[in-house]
C-alpha cells in the first residue's frame, strides 16, 4: 500500500526501522491508513520509536497503534 499524508510515511518508515510489522488498517476508529499490533506491554516502545502523534486501541491482549489524524 502506498500513503500520501505525511504522517503516514514517517510512521511507516519509523516503524519499519523499529522491525515492526505494518498492518494496513481500515476499521471502526480511525481513518484509513497504516497501523501495528503490539502486546499492551510493549507499546512504550513503540510510541518511542516515532515523533509521529500516535492513536491507539486496546483489543484486549495486544494494541492497535495507529497515527492521528
Amino acid at each position: 500500500m502506498t500513503y500520501t499524508r505525511p504522517e503516514h510515511i514517517q510512521f511507516v518508515k519509523d516503524m519499519k526501522a523499529a522491525g515492526r510489522f505494518i498492518r494496513h488498517y481500515n476499521g471502526n476508529y480511525a481513518p484509513e491508513g497504516p497501523s501495528i499490533r503490539c502486546p499492551r506491554w510493549d507499546l512504550q516502545s513503540v510510541c518511542r520509536a516515532t515523533d509521529v502523534w500516535l492513536h491507539w486501541f486496546d483489543t484486549g491482549w495486544d494494541c492497535t497503534v495507529y497515527p492521528h489524524i
